[in-house]
């Protein structure tokens, strides 16, 4: 299954808004809530739940949601008309905390709550979900939305980013960074920071404002203590990541030059020793010479008198020498050197 196929997860990858926080006291047993009657009937679902269930199915089709949710997009290009099936739906954890049945969705999509009858609309059998209209573009998105990292290795539940960032203005979706492992059966690694998108930019503003305080700015506790956490405007943290790959790349390129001048010296070398060139009238060839009564070392030895006497490279020793025989080359001043061959 590829990336665009898998469903982030809520607590990983998707943005939660502070609308899709469920209470603690929703997200008891699905199986506990859903309690069937004698008539095969399914239990309502309580008040609260219901109102949490709503506000998440909410999120998962709005704008902000549904502009980076890959997955969701993923599925409406599967279907003429954009539908979703519920059962899609109830895999997603959050939602599946709440509840298993599809009749509670459709119950909740057909409500007012959260303004999803005006958000989408249902299919007649119920089984099935699209938006009313759609998509907006991104607008002011960018100038609402603040990187925040600083979190390091200690990664923080969706919830605890609202509770830091809320107190500056309504927030609609938190985004986790993640990146890093290769493996798609395995799960991308936090990357120690998140975008944080509020509903109106004097939000941005705000949080931005109270990061640059320093250590009397924003501060995340975690097991490990307190860090304090940095918030810049996207549009300045785009500016700051993309000069930041390029310094990379830019480096990467110069090692890559590096290593192919480094490995291109070598095939010269290579091809230099593997068809080196003898002077004419220096390589003599010996033959008829009894193995058992002098050896190669004899040979060279006794031609030396004449002048400096050296083996040629090895690969031209692996590609000349035939079983029994041995090559040398005679180098230096003498013009009388010559290349044994024994």
């Amino acid at each position: 299954m590829s990336e665009v196929e898998k469903r982030p997860r809520e607590e990983d990858e998707a943005a939660v808004s502070a609308a899709a926080a469920v209470p603690e006291e929703a997200l008891e047993s699905a199986e506990k809530k859903q309690k069937v009657d004698v008539a095969g009937a399914t239990e309502p679902l309580n008040a609260e739940a219901a109102n949490a269930l709503a506000k998440l199915l909410a999120f998962y089709w709005s704008d902000a949601n549904l502009r980076h949710d890959r997955f969701l997009q993923a599925e409406q290009a599967k279907d003429a008309e954009g539908f979703v099936a519920l059962k899609v739906l109830l895999t997603f954890n959050k939602l599946k905390a709440i509840t298993c049945d599809e009749n509670h969705v459709a119950a909740a999509l057909r409500s007012d709550a959260h303004g999803l009858s005006e958000l989408v609309i249902l299919s007649g059998d119920g089984a099935r979900v699209r938006r009313a209209y759609p998509v907006a573009s991104d607008g002011d998105s960018e100038a609402r939305t603040v990187l925040v990292d600083g979190f390091g290795s200690a990664e923080p539940d969706i919830d605890a980013v609202l509770g830091l960032f809320e107190p500056f203005g309504a927030v609609l979706a938190v985004r986790k960074r993640r990146g890093g492992n290769v493996q798609r059966e395995m799960p991308k690694r936090f990357l120690g920071s998140a975008f944080v998108e509020f509903k109106d930019v004097a939000g941005a503003l705000a949080a931005c404002a109270a990061s640059a305080a320093g250590e009397a700015g924003i501060t995340f506790a975690h097991g490990e203590g307190q860090v304090t956490l940095r918030a810049v405007p996207l549009a300045a943290w785009l500016v700051e990541n993309r000069k930041a790959r390029d310094e990379e790349m830019g480096r990467r390129r110069d090692k890559d030059a590096k290593r192919a001048k480094t490995e291109g010296g070598e095939a010269v070398a290579e091809a230099e020793e593997a068809a080196p060139v003898f002077d004419a009238g220096k390589i003599l060839r010996l033959t008829g010479i009894p193995a058992t009564c002098v050896n190669r070392f004899e040979i060279k030895d006794f031609f030396s008198a004449h002048g400096k006497v050296s083996p040629p490279p090895k690969k031209t020793r692996q590609s000349l020498e035939a079983p029994g025989e041995t090559w040398h080359y005679l180098s230096g001043r003498n013009q009388h050197n010559i290349a044994v061959h024994s």
